[in-house]
């Protein structure tokens, strides 16, 4: 019951957030940027007790696909909070929202947890769900930022769509912090691998294990060589943006396959 009231007020706050943005978008002499933080900080407080409540349960913790959605969303629009203190970038965040509410509203009432097996909540196993969702945050923000990044190139090689290109931060600073995140999310990742490692020691024997941890190391070694590509070879462009959409899928394998096996929380 309490977990429908609180889906259904971040859902609500969420949306009214897309419309306030919408409006500041169409009259922008009226924008209230201080008001609008903190409009997106209640949002986020509403959502952090919705990730405790449907996460954290008597039983322990819910690793659904549900729960992973919800914390997945929080730690995107926790990191959307933090980056609009410097850098109003209003597409990100208008993506960032509506892909929360669909993740959100569409998951949440088809795919509930109850039925998942629950985790035991050590302090080992808790670090190692923070690590791996705040990763994954950070890697999905990096994709649509990606994306941002290829179609603001195209606009600007067919001269199209020119409004939309002067509502965006310059490409110089799309693509700066299109990295900023790779390189986070890859450190981040790193850590999750490690301690997944660690964790689930005593079962690396069994396959789903070792074909779990097959891909989650597939993924990081993209993402390395998207970094490696970009700041030691130069890579630009199309083959950057190819790299970046493949390892993001791969990455994606790796969280949805926790419900299989408990490998990495990821």
């Amino acid at each position: 019951m309490i977990e429908g009231v609180f889906t259904s007020v971040v859902l609500l706050m969420y949306l009214v957030l897309i419309v306030w943005i919408r409006a500041d978008q169409i009259n922008p002499s009226k924008t209230n940027h201080l008001a609008k933080r903190v409009g997106i900080f209640v949002a986020l407080v509403f959502h952090g007790i919705l990730a405790y409540v449907c996460t954290f349960t008597a039983d322990g913790i819910d690793h659904s696909i549900s729960s992973l959605l919800i914390l997945v969303t929080f730690g995107m629009n926790l990191l959307m909070l933090l980056l609009n203190v410097t850098l109003r970038h209003e597409l990100l965040l208008l993506l960032v929202f509506l892909l929360t509410i669909l993740g959100i509203g569409l998951t949440t009432p088809i795919l509930g947890g109850n039925e998942t097996p629950k985790l035991t909540t050590d302090g080992s196993m808790f670090a190692h769900i923070f690590l791996s969702i705040s990763a994954y945050a950070v890697l999905t923000l990096a994709a649509l930022q990606t994306t941002i990044f290829t179609l603001l190139q195209l606009f600007l090689r067919s001269k199209k769509n020119l409004a939309v290109v002067a509502a965006l931060p310059p490409l110089e600073t799309v693509e700066k912090l299109n990295f900023q995140l790779l390189s986070t999310g890859l450190v981040v990742l790193t850590l999750t691998i490690i301690s997944g490692v660690i964790l689930y020691w005593p079962d690396v024997g069994q396959l789903l294990h070792q074909i779990h941890m097959a891909i989650a190391v597939g993924a990081w070694l993209l993402y390395a060589a998207i970094l490696f590509g970009y700041y030691g070879v130069g890579w630009r462009g199309r083959t950057i943006n190819l790299f970046s959409i493949l390892a993001f899928v791969v990455l994606t394998g790796t969280y949805l396959g926790f419900r299989i096996s408990p490998l990495l929380v990821t």
